[in-house]
């Protein structure tokens, strides 16, 4: 796969391996999305990373995420990814997507990345693929804040700070109120 490169301002700069990105520290763009079962923003879906991934195998990660590919848009990154994790060999449903956020991530050595941070209102069912998603389940919004407290190295460094920015933006602290 290749992806497009980003100066600091955001400028496209040119285009790179997924092995060029991760080596150089080249700034590039990536999406993720918090999968919640209803409107009460109550219950998320996590999936655990598949023991064969490149990073963090075996970690517990947020409901989809990925690389946005040369030339797609975010919007179009976030569908291709929820395909490629949630929804294997089935057309993916008619869900509305919400952008968020999107901040600088750089969570671990050279891992420059803008991230988009998506929500997502589904409560299934899902197709996952196997060998990059282990296990998924719902879990409470409160007991995922917590957990992540407690027990910080079960998640993945971005999960942390997805969190962390989505609960900026919507004050995921304060579930149990619609937004919409």
């Amino acid at each position: 796969e290749i992806y497009d490169v980003f100066d600091k301002n955001g400028k496209k700069i040119g285009t790179a391996t997924w092995t060029q990105v991760h080596t150089k520290g080249l700034i590039h763009k990536t999406v993720a999305a918090l999968v919640f079962r209803d409107t009460s923003r109550r219950e998320i879906l996590l999936q655990k990373r598949g023991s064969k991934m490149a990073q963090h195998p075996g970690f517990w990660q947020h409901s989809v995420g990925g690389h946005i590919i040369s030339g797609d848009t975010p919007d179009i990154g976030i569908k291709k990814e929820l395909q490629e994790e949630l929804f294997v060999n089935t057309t993916l449903p008619n869900i509305k997507l919400e952008k968020i956020t999107s901040f600088f991530n750089s969570d671990f050595l050279n891992n420059n990345e803008i991230l988009y941070v998506y929500e997502i209102i589904y409560s299934g069912p899902f197709f996952i693929d196997k060998e990059e998603i282990e296990d998924i389940k719902l879990v409470g919004v409160n007991e995922i804040l917590d957990d992540m407290q407690q027990n910080p190295e079960k998640y993945t460094p971005a999960s942390k700070n997805i969190v962390k920015e989505y609960n900026k933006t919507t004050n995921l602290h304060n579930t149990g109120k619609n937004r919409n």
